[in-house]
């Protein structure tokens, strides 16, 4: 946390980041919600999808409607690793930034979570030229560390220096969803 404070800086231009998605996912209403949000001035939009199979075809209704509503606008569609890096590959989104990490000695040592694999995949999305953002839950933490008997300061310390290590652009702060902290 400390470094974290030390690297702080005010952005030259602040922006805002948007979320476009619909039930249906429905890639016509995606466009036109995009193109919508763009001109009201979002500089980065994000969808989300229930069935991954449409996932190319919201990546790329929400970069077209994006586009059409203001050029230079990031787009990114949140999905699980793999696809969200085919998605990059082929040119669908802009950036990535749901790549989660975890502070925890389990998830160090096996699974895809290593700092390894995480590390892979950043130089993968920056071979590329693709911005990557790593996330860091807090309701991960919380149920880890206590799981571990750390504290989240401790885990997220960890988060932030896998996140310097391998090379990624940033680190923000997310929650888990649908799951109840205790």
């Amino acid at each position: 946390m400390m470094m974290a404070m030390q690297k702080m800086r005010a952005r030259r231009t602040p922006s805002q980041q948007a979320h476009v998605t619909n039930v249906k996912d429905n890639p016509v209403q995606i466009a036109a919600d995009a193109a919508e949000g763009a001109w009201r001035g979002f500089d980065e939009q994000e969808t989300t999808v229930a069935v991954a199979r449409y996932a190319p075809f919201n990546a790329i209704a929400l970069l077209v409607g994006s586009q059409v509503g203001r050029p230079g606008v990031l787009t990114q569609c949140s999905l699980e690793e793999a696809t969200e890096l085919k998605l990059g590959m082929l040119g669908h989104t802009c950036y990535a930034e749901t790549i989660s990490v975890y502070g925890t000695e389990p998830v160090f040592t096996d699974g895809d979570d290593t700092p390894w694999s995480k590390g892979f995949l950043a130089s993968s999305y920056a071979s590329r030229g693709l911005k990557m953002r790593f996330t860091s839950g807090s309701g991960s933490e919380v149920q880890m560390g206590y799981a571990e008997g750390k504290s989240m300061l401790y885990l997220e310390a960890r988060c932030i220096y896998i996140t310097k290590a391998a090379g990624v652009q940033g680190l923000q702060n997310g929650s888990v969803s649908c799951i109840g902290v205790p």
